[in-house]
């Protein structure tokens, strides 16, 4: 029996227009089994998922870099970038990458030290809004979470993630979310770790607990758990290493998926 369910949010909960919908809503409120969103989003940007769905246990954000109750100040647990790597990296993209769209994410804030492409882009997904702050005061900045960037060339992606992983800075990770993004985050900060310490919290079992996810990057988010879903608009890599493969996010997927897959699990 499934007790516990764990779903990423973007190309998985949500519309590729950034909605939940009615349907989702209805069915994650009404299932028998807690629930818990696993996202690279900060946790401010999940509030009002967590809030229409009802959620009031644990939740992962930046990729398993904070554990967090909505409404409660102190996180279970958290995984800022080291203080070192944190300024190498400010240093290293503003100075190279100046042209590059960049965001640094705190527990309760995004920053950036301009408005650019990406930016608008990211604004119109996630219904946002950045603080503009300087180079001086972004350095400033004691706990960041998740450095951002938004490339939307695909050479130029592959050329800044090398180069990034020459800096060999061994303590943080650096992985590529769908075309665009490139996500920065300290090594620690994986989505199984998340999952299991809420398994661990709640003593279940790893046959009791399912995933929806969509990306390469919910592949350890799969591995923790015995029912792993893909959405319909994953790639084919995600969908091989999932048990099922639901309809698409556009499609109300999870929702179908919940009703398909997990209803008599």
């Amino acid at each position: 029996m499934i007790k516990h369910v764990f779903l990423d949010i973007d190309g998985t909960l949500i519309k590729t227009d950034g909605r939940l919908t009615a349907q989702t809503i209805k069915t994650i409120r009404q299932a028998n089994f807690s629930t818990t969103l696993v996202s690279a989003r900060a946790p401010f940007e999940m509030q009002a998922m967590i809030q229409a769905l009802g959620l009031t246990g644990p939740q992962i954000g930046f990729n398993g870099g904070i554990i967090f109750r909505q409404g409660v100040s102190e996180p279970l647990a958290q995984f800022p970038i080291s203080a070192d790597s944190r300024q190498q990296l400010v240093e290293y993209l503003q100075t190279s990458f100046p042209t590059v769209s960049q965001s640094y994410y705190t527990a309760t804030s995004w920053l950036t030290t301009q408005i650019d492409a990406g930016i608008k882009y990211e604004q119109q997904v996630t219904h946002q809004q950045p603080t503009v702050v300087t180079r001086t005061a972004l350095n400033q900045q004691l706990t960041i979470f998740k450095v951002m960037l938004i490339i939307f060339d695909a050479d130029q992606m592959a050329t800044i993630k090398t180069q990034l992983q020459e800096l060999q800075l061994t303590d943080i990770s650096i992985k590529q979310s769908g075309d665009w993004y490139l996500e920065i985050t300290s090594a620690q900060a994986q989505k199984s770790t998340g999952i299991t310490r809420i398994q661990t919290m709640n003593q279940l079992q790893v046959n009791e607990l399912a995933a929806f996810g969509d990306g390469e990057n919910d592949m350890p988010m799969f591995q923790a758990v015995g029912v792993p879903i893909a959405m319909g608009n994953a790639n084919d890599f995600v969908k091989q290493h999932a048990r099922y493969v639901t309809r698409t996010n556009d499609e109300d997927g999870v929702a179908y998926g919940i009703a398909r897959y997990l209803a008599n699990c």
